[in-house]
């Protein structure tokens, strides 16, 4: 559906952000660049969610110790892609 390229960006910025010095640039570059190519691609906002989701759930050994970070970490990536989706400067 969407670029390894591209999807290793995020699952890189997703770590990043999980880190101890969060970078919330590089998430929100990836994630712009994820809702960029989906809109190229045709794919609707449903599809771009299910595709994160999925993601993160292969990225779940990246978690452990994380505890309710993970759940925050997810809703916060999900929220934002889909910010990133219905931009107005796209």
């Amino acid at each position: 559906m969407l670029s390894a390229d591209t999807l290793s960006q995020v699952r890189d910025a997703v770590r990043g952000a999980l880190s101890d010095a969060p970078s919330d640039k590089a998430l929100s570059e990836a994630l712009h660049r994820l809702a960029d190519e989906a809109h190229a691609r045709g794919l609707r906002a449903e599809q771009v969610i299910i595709l994160l989701k999925g993601m993160l759930e292969e990225m779940d050994g990246d978690w452990r110790g994380a505890g309710d970070r993970h759940a925050a970490m997810a809703a916060r990536v999900v929220t934002r892609a889909i910010e990133a989706y219905y931009r107005t400067d796209a």
